[in-house]
């Protein structure tokens, strides 16, 4: 792409992201103007051996289409916690950021932490549901870093908290009725950011929170470590679908770049 082309597509990217991803339609621009500035901030990221900038444009463009998404039916509420029992995914630079935060709090929450990951590290992604147990992070049922959170606890919304409560802790196996705005949501922005960490060279899954934040809390300079390009959450549990492994994410990968 010559440099008049490049000027151009900054600009109608920078116009897009003023608005955020749509959720309300089909919104593929968005997806591929996210994904490049985010590719973007990821470079600047390995230059200046920092995680928050990519990070922090991730949650406030995921707040703004969630906030612009006209979703008002929602039962989720400070105090509600039902969905911070089951497995929480979250990729590497969203735990190395959170890991920051956590070292700051103290070591009493670096033990709950590690007394939840010796609950949870022998269930896989398929088997975790089935053991509930509730994220370290929660203080009477509050997420102690909510404005940090992971992308996917920010899509996680339902529209009846008492099936929230049956599923969750019950076990009752029936379907949260989650909004369809945060399933675009998820899908989008998960889309968007594995996009840029593929481009990166980075690592693009998501990995169980519990395990993947002690594995950052336990290696030395991990910040550093990981965006210097070793792979420290290599054998972390996982997500066990692959993102790319669907065509349509390919065809997207191909045509943001």
């Amino acid at each position: 792409m010559n440099k008049g082309k490049l000027r151009r597509q900054r600009k109608n990217d920078l116009n897009i992201l003023v608005k955020g991803i749509n959720l309300q339609r089909n919104n593929p621009e968005a997806i591929t103007a996210t994904a490049r500035r985010l590719f973007s901030l990821l470079e600047i990221a390995k230059k200046e051996g920092n995680i928050d900038s990519p990070i922090k444009f991730l949650q406030s463009q995921i707040n703004l289409s969630l906030d612009s998404s006209g979703t008002t039916q929602l039962a989720c509420k400070k105090g509600c916690s039902h969905c911070c029992y089951i497995w929480v995914s979250a990729t590497a630079p969203e735990v190395l950021y959170v890991s920051k935060l956590v070292k700051k709090m103290g070591e009493k929450v670096t033990k709950k932490i590690r007394q939840a990951n010796d609950f949870t590290k022998d269930f896989d992604f398929e088997t975790r549901h089935e053991h509930p147990n509730p994220c370290p992070l929660l203080n009477d049922n509050v997420c102690s870093i909510y404005n940090s959170r992971p992308s996917a606890c920010r899509y996680a919304a339902s529209g009846n908290a008492d099936i929230c409560s049956r599923a969750y802790h019950g076990l009752s196996n029936e379907s949260i009725p989650i909004p369809t705005t945060h399933i675009r949501g998820s899908q989008a922005y998960s889309l968007a950011f594995a996009i840029a960490l593929k481009k990166s060279g980075f690592s693009y899954h998501a990995y169980e929170f519990n395990s993947a934040l002690i594995r950052a809390l336990d290696t030395k300079n991990a910040q550093k470590a990981w965006l210097s390009g070793d792979d420290i959450f290599s054998n972390v549990q996982k997500e066990t679908v692959d993102i790319f492994s669907d065509s349509t994410a390919q065809q997207f990968y191909q045509s943001t770049f």
